[in-house]
């Protein structure tokens, strides 16, 4: 039950949305408000202690738009017509292309049961995109980062003609989470903005208990999940390959981060240093395993968010 009063929210905002598309600003993001219905001019007629009651005031029209992405650091490719939506992350194109959107994931997507998140983004993107073209941006880099383990290409979507960004869409609506790749970061700091969004206003999966952010203290008994940790680190270690961020006094059963050495020059290029971290508060998401306690293995920066 706690998902289907903010799924309704959201429809609502979604209907909202058809205006005259650019990026969402702080000032659009409330959806169009409709004046109260009309009392046939009997308003200023009621008298209440004698006193003339002024009629009510329409409330102000507030525009909601769709969010657009900056795709500088993608490469376009040919426009294609949506055939079909097969499930909210999963679209067939009229060139018999089977594709999968990349940067988001929807926590309710599972292989054998569809939860209301999941069915409300498949609604959505079928409304969104159905016998639509749409713009279509893959990686630079033509060696990664464009196909999945199954053979469906990974592209970040924009509808043509009105640029809006599908997975900002959903991220925005609450109805998908942030969740990139080594291989396909390029979007993330642009849906994290949207994400963060979604999150203040309690939209969608973010109203319930199952994708609400974690503590630290809280991984012993979410193992074997992908989840979101936010937390203080308390002290950084290195044991022969491989960097920690631990979160608790004893690196034996607390929550840690773990970082191959390998990996450790792309977090240099984005200026982060991890051997400096001790003290900040991050937030992190990956897949929880037991080693040594909870643990989290992250290889690209955008797994991990400084928030101070």
């Amino acid at each position: 039950m706690m998902l289907r009063l903010p799924i309704l929210l959201v429809f609502a905002a979604f209907a909202s949305f058809f205006v005259i598309v650019r990026p969402l600003e702080a000032a659009d993001a409330l959806p169009k408000i409709p004046p109260p219905p009309s009392m046939a001019g009997d308003e200023a007629k009621e008298t209440e202690n004698g006193t003339e009651k002024e009629p009510p005031q329409p409330l102000p029209e507030v525009k909601r738009e769709f969010p657009q992405g900056d795709f500088k650091d993608l490469l376009e490719t040919s426009a294609k017509k949506v055939i079909s939506v097969i499930d909210p992350l999963t679209i067939q194109l009229d060139n018999k292309e089977t594709t999968r959107l990349s940067g988001i994931d929807i926590p309710d997507l599972l292989p054998y049961d569809t939860g209301p998140v999941a069915q409300a983004a498949k609604a959505v993107l079928t409304d969104m995109l159905k016998d639509k073209s749409v713009k279509l941006y893959v990686t630079k880099d033509k060696s990664a980062g464009r196909k999945n383990r199954m053979g469906h290409m990974l592209y970040h979507m924009a509808v043509d003609g009105s640029d809006a960004w599908v997975q900002g869409t959903l991220v925005r609506l609450g109805l998908a989470r942030v969740r990139t790749e080594k291989s396909n970061p390029e979007m993330a700091a642009q849906l994290y903005e949207l994400e963060r969004q979604a999150r203040t206003e309690n939209l969608g999966l973010w109203a319930t208990p199952e994708s609400a952010i974690k503590k630290p203290e809280d991984t012993n008994t979410l193992l074997n999940s992908y989840q979101v940790v936010e937390g203080r680190i308390e002290s950084v270690s290195r044991r022969q390959n491989m960097l920690f961020l631990n979160f608790g006094k004893d690196w034996r059963k607390d929550f840690t981060i773990g970082i191959k050495s390998a990996n450790n020059r792309g977090f240099l290029t984005e200026k982060i240093n991890l051997m400096e971290m001790g003290g900040q508060v991050v937030r992190v998401r990956g897949w929880v395993r037991d080693y040594n306690g909870p643990f989290i293995e992250i290889d690209h920066p955008q797994m991990i968010e400084i928030v101070k």
